[in-house]
């Protein structure tokens, strides 16, 4: 295989990855060209004093949001940039500005989803010590509520499902068939298993001992109960799990099932039995942000969002161009960023230098008691690297 290239895989989806390998990175708007710099800068010094040039990111840069519309004739989005990172199966994205009347909600989702990217990725860790949980949450991003499948109430639509749920279904559940509002929550088999075998064999790959999936099939049977299934199908026949009461148990991992209301008290009162966390996508993103708050971490951790072949890692914040030009612009969510990066990539004594220092800077910083200032933080974080 070349030393220089970009990442492969081959029929069984098997990562190669060259020595010297290509990523493309997208800076962003607002802050976001600033912290890539410096993710990128701080990137080039560790890889290349734990490796001694033996290994290498060779960056790409690449267009999106109003960069990518002064280049592009006022194209937000070009093509150009998700083909390349199609091709690379790998990006470092910077926050994106979103243009306003242009039918997108955020051009960080927009790239998610025309790139097929069905899960998401997110580690939990806090740094102010009162809340003890390592951990990292699997969620769908492909189907359920947050699609925003919906109608408004008294729209045609909306009184179209009103009078197929009554007359031809015979639901009599609702209080009023008149001036009331749909939302469609869809779980098939194909997105359940999918998520599953990623997140068996991100645990598998990483040494994780615990999933625990959570779910309201307690409320849902048919959709969430359903995605229990599928999951626990799927872990038996193709991973090799044995039911040993209510847990799936294999020779190093275990997995066990919650409802949303049992693993709200868990996450409350034994965070740090915590470890790997998968749930459909609705579930998820209250997982999400319910461990984040409790941790004080929303805009310090960041996400990645991955298929079977491809991730891009992203911050958790916005462009945020109010701080543009202040002493306030904490870097913690892109390094984390990066610490994904290279975890994904198998570059673990960088990834683990990096995170280390990350949290000591930020203790650091919490220790001080002092208003977050830029220019210490990154004296803390260079004196981290440094020990």
């Amino acid at each position: 295989m070349s030393k220089t290239g970009i990442i492969s895989f081959n029929k069984n989806n098997t990562m190669f990855v060259p020595d010297k390998v290509t990523i493309p990175f997208v800076c962003g708007d607002g802050i976001g060209p600033l912290l890539v710099k410096k993710v990128r800068s701080v990137l080039d010094q560790l890889v290349n004093s734990v490796y001694h040039n033996e290994r290498q990111i060779i960056w790409h840069e690449l267009l999106c949001g109003e960069q990518a519309a002064m280049k592009y004739d006022g194209d937000w989005f070009p093509q150009e940039t998700v083909s390349e990172l199609e091709k690379h199966k790998i990006g470092l994205i910077g926050p994106i500005t979103s243009p306003i009347g242009h039918g997108f909600r955020s051009l960080n989702i927009a790239l998610r989803h025309e790139m097929r990217l069905f899960a998401s990725q997110t580690r939990v860790q806090s740094y102010n010590g009162k809340y003890p949980i390592k951990c990292t949450i699997i969620r769908d991003n492909s189907e359920d509520l947050p699609l925003g499948i919906e109608w408004a109430a008294n729209s045609d639509e909306a009184n179209d499902v009103a009078n197929f749920l009554s007359d031809e279904l015979g639901v009599n559940k609702l209080n009023d068939f008149e001036n009331i509002a749909f939302a469609v929550k869809s779980t098939s088999q194909k997105a359940s298993t999918r998520l599953a075998e990623l997140a068996i064999n991100c645990a598998l790959t990483n040494q994780h001992q615990r999933i625990t999936v959570v779910h309201q099939a307690n409320k849902l049977p048919y959709t969430e109960g359903a995605f229990l299934e599928w999951f626990k199908d799927l872990a038996m026949t193709k991973f090799g799990f044995k039911e040993e009461g209510a847990l799936l148990q294999n020779h190093t991992i275990t997995i066990n099932f919650m409802s949303l209301e049992r693993f709200t008290h868990y996450a409350i009162h034994s965070p740090e039995l915590i470890d790997i966390v998968v749930a459909c996508n609705h579930v998820g993103d209250i997982i999400e942000d319910l461990l984040l708050s409790l941790a004080d971490s929303n805009k310090l951790m960041n996400l990645s969002n991955r298929n079977e072949t491809t991730a891009l890692f992203e911050m958790r914040h916005g462009p945020m161009p109010h701080i543009q030009n202040t002493n306030q612009i904490n870097p913690t969510s892109a390094l984390n960023a990066a610490v994904d990066l290279l975890q994904y990539i198998g570059w673990h004594p960088v990834a683990e230098q990096l995170e280390a220092a990350i949290v000591k800077a930020n203790e650091h910083h919490l220790k001080s008691g002092l208003p977050f200032d830029s220019l210490k933080f990154d004296s803390y974080f260079k004196e981290a690297l440094r020990s």
